[in-house]
């Protein structure tokens, strides 16, 4: 693969060349083929947009409900939580199916030769399909955080819908009964988990607050037998790297497992380091690698390849120029 698959030249959508016609970088539409088919994952295999988008309307629609059933709603301090909740769940929703927060880079491609800073700061959202904003680089995950972050998001959407239930018929509930608590009651983590934790997430409110309205679906997001189950790897489903709790509701990540004690993050393959003390073309790779989010190295063992290395025939007396640069990169990017 590595020999039909040398580059030269320019990217050429950086040159704003149309990549059918040029030759000024050759085979790169056949990396990019490749990319798509084996090493694009998709993070929303789990999540339903048709449901989910109807159940985001289903509240927007209860919102301008209670608007038109009580004259004061904001006499409900729940009330200005709800929309701020329902504004954070639509937002979210937009990162997850934007094209850089749907597709990351299965980071096992960088065991592959014809890896190069060039062509992986070519893997943005633009070369993906998406030309209508600023283009952002793909993360790259290994495989067991594509899978972990793919059942995550599930699980952290249904806990958002959960909470905007809550908050919905708790505004209902107090307009109704004129009975009012402030909302700074869920300002702490355990009290809001009670809060949010009702059996009848997907329950008609819009009946309840409307009788003789239309009436409008609340389906449920969908069920997985092990979506319970996040595997090993350091990651805790927490009050931070969960929920991302702050001011009484929880945010989720469009990322899950970002923090540095999830061992499920990518490493940058060993030989990476190896090859950059001498070759200008890793070196740049592995410049590029170290600003991804990504699991920390043993710097003690990674300095014992590189002194093996140096003993070896393909490095003895060979010029290092990167050397100094590798080896400080790897203390500042060691546990």
């Amino acid at each position: 693969m590595y020999s039909n698959l040398q580059f030269n030249g320019d990217p050429p959508q950086l040159l704003g060349i149309d990549t059918t016609t040029t030759n000024s970088w050759p085979h790169y539409s056949l990396a990019l083929q490749i990319i798509k088919t084996y090493f694009l994952a998709d993070l929303n295999t789990r999540l339903d947009g048709d449901i989910i988008e109807r159940k985001i309307e289903y509240y927007e629609s209860y919102v301008e409900k209670l608007r038109s059933v009580y004259m004061e709603v904001e006499r409900s301090t729940f009330y200005l939580k709800l929309l701020d909740s329902l504004k954070g769940l639509k937002e979210l929703w937009q990162a997850y199916t934007s094209v850089v927060g749907m597709y990351v880079i299965d980071a096992s491609i960088l065991n592959y030769r014809f890896v190069s800073s060039k062509l992986l700061t070519t893997l943005n959202s633009e070369t993906f399909g998406d030309t209508d904003h600023k283009s952002k680089l793909l993360r790259y995950k290994s495989r067991n955080d594509i899978y972990m972050n793919r059942k995550l998001r599930l699980m952290f959407l249904k806990v958002k819908f959960a909470e905007v239930h809550a908050l919905a018929s708790r505004v209902n509930f107090e307009l109704r009964r004129e009975q009012f608590v402030h909302s700074s009651m869920l300002e702490k983590f355990d009290e809001y988990l009670v809060f949010i934790d009702t059996k009848d997430n997907d329950s008609d409110l819009i009946s309840e607050l409307d009788p003789l309205g239309k009436p409008m679906d609340n389906p449920s997001l969908p069920d997985f037998e092990d979506e319970q189950v996040i595997g090993g790897g350091g990651f805790s489903k927490d009050e931070i790297n969960f929920y991302n709790f702050k001011d009484g509701m929880s945010h989720g990540h469009v990322y899950f497992g970002e923090v540095e004690n999830n061992e499920n993050q990518f490493t940058i393959p060993n030989h990476i380091y190896i090859k950059s003390i001498s070759s200008k073309r890793y070196f740049d790779t592995l410049c590029f690698l170290i600003k991804q989010p990504h699991k920390k190295v043993k710097a003690d063992r990674i300095i014992e390849e590189i002194l093996e290395a140096r003993r070896m025939d393909e490095y003895a007396g060979s010029k290092v120029p990167y050397l100094n640069e590798v080896t400080q990169i790897i203390f500042n990017d060691s546990k």
